[in-house]
């Protein structure tokens, strides 16, 4: 049905029994609606036999039907389900992948305006052709200087893409992921290395701090080099993440090292006249010593008036 939020949503945990708040299981959260084929009976059985017959999703039915099973697998030390509550079609049966992927195939994108659309636009000329800042360019220099150490790269909050294309360029890197949780810019980040074919450049629709399942997301996601640019001042100033937790999410996705840039002056845009006030606390010195409660400092190196970066090495426990 093109519901692009519904599936987003879904698609933010990989639990078997995703709930929602207050604590619902998908059958119970509209999901099914919208989806006119799912609104099949559900059967209680008993050793494969039609015991009952449940029109919508019922609790008292699922409850029986997994304690039974566990009582009796501690009482016979044998895995063998005797009572079950399904639906009468398996969503294999119901979406068979063919007939999925043609509908898919012919869905339009949903028009969506999004904050961080073409924020990595003013990187590239009329004709197409890329302007390497020499903030860019000195970050690509700092990369390279630990490059042999390095197999793989996630770009958090990386927009477009743009750093990923620049490394992926050139380094030997074999493997990057580039997550941000704007969607437009993700889509456009996909068709650039779809049309480039770099099936080494990988594309994630992620929140990096707000993840369900952190865990087995970081485990899948990690990567030797975490990188985090022009971000970390959103997250303390607008949406009030405090550093130790977004550090904490840094070094999840990071085998070895990472790095983070500070923008000492706060919200402040390039170009801006007036500067937005700051607290007095978000200092320099401030961020230096939170960084080295999880990093040993590598290298820490003013670019730009508003961009300090930091090169750390995750510290062994």
């Amino acid at each position: 049905r093109n519901e692009i939020y519904i599936t987003r949503k879904l698609l933010e945990s990989n639990f078997h029994r995703m709930t929602t708040i207050p604590a619902q299981q998908i059958l119970e959260t509209g999901i099914v609606k919208i989806l006119p084929e799912l609104s099949g009976k559900y059967y209680f059985n008993f050793r494969g036999r039609k015991a009952l017959t449940t029109i919508s999703y019922n609790r008292i039915c699922a409850f029986v039907a997994a304690k039974t099973n566990r009582v009796i697998k501690l009482l016979s030390r044998k895995d063998v389900p005797v009572f079950s509550y399904e639906m009468n079609d398996s969503l294999s049966q119901l979406f068979p992948y063919s007939t999925i992927r043609q509908i898919v195939t012919s869905l339009q994108p949903p028009t969506v305006k999004s904050m961080w659309q073409g924020y990595h636009t003013k990187f590239y000329s009329a004709n197409g052709e890329v302007n390497y800042s020499p903030r860019f360019l000195r970050i690509l220099a700092i990369i390279k200087s630990i490059e042999l150490e390095l197999n793989s790269v996630i770009d958090l909050a990386g927009n477009e893409g743009y750093l990923c294309f620049l490394l992926k360029k050139n380094t030997a890197i074999k493997k990057f992921t580039l997550v941000d949780y704007d969607e437009n810019a993700v889509d456009v980040a996909y068709q650039t290395a779809k049309q480039n074919s770099f099936v080494d450049v990988n594309t994630v629709l992620m929140n990096m701090m707000f993840t369900p399942d952190i865990t087995g997301t970081a485990k899948r996601l990690k990567s030797d080099l975490a990188i985090a640019l022009a971000v970390t001042h959103h997250l303390i100033l607008t949406t009030q993440y405090s550093l130790s937790a977004i550090f904490e999410r840094l070094k999840i996705f990071s085998n070895k090292y990472v790095i983070i840039e500070f923008m000492p002056l706060g919200l402040w845009a390039i170009g801006e006249k007036n500067f937005p006030a700051i607290p007095e606390w978000y200092t320099e010195t401030w961020f230096k010593n939170e960084f080295e409660k999880y990093f040993n400092l590598i290298l820490h190196e003013k670019l730009e008036d508003n961009r300090i970066v930091f090169l750390g090495e995750i510290i062994s426990n």
